[in-house]
């Protein structure tokens, strides 16, 4: 950094950012991808080197084929794979150096090493957040969304979920639980008017379709607000639904034992 700012590139005698080793053919941002460790003070002087480099040297790529993405890969530094991969460079990670590795494979290599993802992670104890035994809120806890099903008493409020499957679901709650559960509930529960579009005085919170489109995965987070436990899942081993659920914990600030579970 003091380099650079002493010798800014453009000036005369500065830093000559389309410099390239003579032997390896390394450029600078090949140097630094292959720093260890890689602090934040090393981030930054790839930042600045990354965007005042000309575009036809920000991919450059040295005598084996590789560019700063292979190097970075190969050192497993994912600081500089995340900020490669934030600047939109999806399709290089998946380009191959001279002896057929792209940065995906060899980040690859290296997971398989380290044995990350062979073993499922336990499943999160629970118990610290179930309600006690004399705590008889889970009573009110919303029923499935079926068409005989009877709202909980005193609800007095209606969850609109976007059902991929089965269109438009409204889940029965109680406001007070919502909104002492989730902040963004909270807030949209207050701007709400404690009407429905139907005017039947009760209240309606519309779910984000990108967030959670599935009654199922509602109803889950829902009971969860009530018992504090996952007593019953139909999609424990269904990844794209357990995702919906994780994106409905973060995305609605919900108690932070169902995001770990999720």
């Amino acid at each position: 950094l003091l380099l650079m700012r002493q010798f800014p590139p453009g000036a005369p005698h500065g830093v000559d950012l389309g410099e390239t080793h003579a032997r390896n053919g390394n450029s600078l941002l090949h140097l630094i991808a292959g720093m260890q460790p890689f602090t934040p003070q090393a981030e930054g002087l790839f930042a600045m080197l990354f965007e005042r480099m000309p575009e036809a040297l920000q991919l450059h790529r040295n005598s084996r084929g590789q560019t700063f993405l292979h190097i970075a890969a190969g050192k497993a530094n994912f600081r500089l794979l995340r900020l490669a991969a934030a600047r939109g460079l999806e399709a290089p990670f998946a380009e191959a150096d001279s002896a057929g590795w792209s940065p995906l494979l060899l980040l690859e290599h290296h997971l398989s090493v380290l044995k990350v993802a062979e073993r499922a992670p336990p499943p999160r104890d629970l118990s610290a957040a179930r309600l006690p035994p004399w705590c008889l809120l889970g009573a009110l806890q919303p029923p499935a969304a079926a068409s005989d099903a009877q709202p909980p008493p005193a609800s007095d409020v209606q969850v609109l979920v976007e059902d991929a499957r089965q269109g438009p679901v409204r889940l029965h709650a109680h406001c007070v639980v919502l909104a002492a559960s989730s902040s963004v509930w909270h807030r949209a529960l207050r701007g709400a008017g404690g009407q429905d579009a139907a005017g039947s005085g009760t209240a309606e919170l519309k779910l984000d379709p990108k967030l959670c489109s599935s009654a199922d995965v509602a109803l889950v987070a829902l009971r969860f607000l009530y018992t504090g436990t996952v007593a019953e899942c139909s999609f424990g081993s269904n990844a794209h639904l357990l995702l919906q659920l994780a994106r409905l914990c973060s995305g609605c600030r919900l108690p932070t034992p169902l995001r770990f579970w999720a």
